[in-house]
C-alpha cells in the first residue's frame, strides 16, 4: 500500500447508534466490500479511529450483543 492513498470511501444511513456502532457498521461495510475488490490478493488494511470497534472486530467477546449480531451476519 502506498501510504496517504485511499483504495475505498463509502457512507450509508445508520440509524440510531453512537460513534462506536457507526465505525463497527464501517468496518463491517468495508470487509463485505473487500472480497469483489481488485485489491483481494492482499490483506485488508483496516484503518479506524475507535479502539472499540477494533477490539470488537479483532475479539467478539468484547462486544455487545447488537454488535454481535451484526458481525454474525459477515
Amino acid at each position: 500500500m502506498i501510504e496517504g492513498f485511499i483504495k475505498g470511501v463509502f457512507s450509508s444511513p445508520i440509524g440510531i447508534g453512537d460513534s462506536n456502532y457507526a465505525q463497527f457498521l464501517t468496518i463491517k461495510k468495508g470487509l463485505s466490500l473487500f472480497p469483489s475488490s481488485p485489491w483481494t490478493s492482499n490483506f485488508p488494511i483496516v484503518e479506524n479511529d475507535s479502539k472499540n470497534a477494533i477490539s470488537w472486530v479483532l475479539n467478539l467477546s468484547f462486544a455487545s450483543w447488537r454488535m454481535k449480531n451484526i458481525y454474525s451476519n459477515l
